[in-house]
């Protein structure tokens, strides 16, 4: 029960990121980020549950919104749901409206039996926008997003201020060069150790990778301010990944702004109806876990 409660909460993606990305506002103030690890050949029995999410969610709310995302690149059975938000009070609010809307789905025991046969694991990891250490945030566009770059980098105890100095004086250097990239950073407050901190950014196109930022990056920081950084990577950077997701339209449920603001790629053919879960047959040597137990067991 507790894996499938975990679905529920990550597949809420909140309309606050779209209203954001139409109007040009400051960047939501909050990231929650959920990676969904799958089990190995259960990749399309998993996303077949985020589907029959969709669809009922779809009939009985539309107006509740997320973005679903595979990973493209690292481990290749990784889901990761991205929620950006303003208050820890939209968060309860829409997950409220959410349990309303698929609480019913969450409560059968073969619902459950699927997700426990094909989630391995789950972490929802909450964190604080740094505006100060962002870059080019107007430029940060959910809307034409076809991938997502995110980095993940846990620092030593107490690096945190050095890091915010040294970024401070590049970013200034960088703004004053039009350096042509664009990033958010978040610093973790819950579901990793801290300090951590998350930079990302999105992509219309893989192709954007093919540009090499480098000469423009070392033409606008000088040497000795380079050197400074890399040495403090080096000294308190604890553990790095870079991840890039991939944006999947057909698992999502965007708001209509979403839709309407890149049409080709959002637009999904919706069901007619909301699924029924398929039963399975049951087993002489062994039944159907009640869901008070399951519970406990993980």
């Amino acid at each position: 029960m507790k894996k499938a409660i975990s679905l529920a909460l990550a597949t809420m993606f909140l309309l606050a990121v779209c209203a954001w990305a139409q109007s040009g506002n400051a960047p939501p103030k909050i990231l929650m980020i959920s990676r969904i690890t799958i089990k190995e050949g259960k990749i399309m029995q998993y996303q077949g549950l985020d589907r029959q999410v969709r669809q009922l969610v779809h009939k009985n709310d539309p107006g509740l919104n997320w973005i679903t995302a595979t990973a493209f690149t690292g481990s290749d059975n990784e889901e990761a749901y991205l929620q950006f938000v303003n208050s820890f009070a939209e968060i309860e609010q829409m997950d409220t409206a959410f349990g309303k809307a698929a609480g019913t789905l969450f409560t059968t025991a073969d619902f459950n039996q699927n997700v426990a046969e094909s989630q391995e694991s789950g972490r929802n990891i909450i964190a604080h926008l740094r505006e100060d250490l962002s870059f080019k945030t107007n430029q940060f566009d959910p809307a034409t997003a076809k991938f997502y770059y995110v980095s993940f980098r846990r620092l030593k105890p107490g690096s945190m201020p050095q890091l915010t100095a040294l970024r401070k004086d590049i970013n200034a250097l960088l703004k004053t060069a039009n350096f042509d990239e664009s990033w958010l950073q978040y610093d973790v407050a819950y579901g990793m150790p801290t300090p951590t901190i998350m930079v990302v950014s999105t992509l219309k196109s893989l192709a954007e990778l093919d540009t090499d930022q480098s000469s423009a990056y070392e033409a606008a920081v000088p040497k000795a301010l380079r050197e400074q950084y890399t040495s403090f990577v080096r000294d308190n950077v604890l553990s790095s990944e870079n991840v890039i997701y991939k944006v999947r339209p057909e698992l999502s449920h965007p708001s209509q702004a979403l839709v309407a603001a890149n049409p080709d790629f959002w637009t999904v053919q919706e069901p007619e109806q909301a699924p029924v879960v398929a039963k399975k047959k049951s087993s002489k040597k062994q039944g159907v876990e009640p869901a008070a137990l399951k519970q406990k067991a993980n």
